[in-house]
């Protein structure tokens, strides 16, 4: 069963869309020859949004939502 972590959103949902705004500001970084974003990912680590808990992404979601809609032209493909 695909429960509702927040706002309607399901885990599966969320991770989409937080994907989604990765990719976007990867996209963006690039065309600017910035790579920190990427570099970044790499130095730290990132333990995948799959392996997030419950809580953890929704406070990824809560980081970017207001970007989300903000930019919602810029992302390069579209997600629910």
């Amino acid at each position: 069963m695909n429960k509702i972590l927040i706002e309607g959103l399901t885990r599966q949902k969320i991770i989409d869309r937080l994907v989604a705004d990765d990719v976007r500001l990867i996209m963006k970084s690039a065309k600017d020859d910035n790579f920190d974003f990427v570099a970044h990912r790499f130095e730290q680590g990132f333990k995948g949004y799959n392996n997030l808990s419950d809580s953890e992404l929704i406070n990824e979601w809560i980081e970017i939502k207001e970007d989300w809609e903000y930019f919602g032209e810029e992302r390069p493909y579209d997600v629910a």
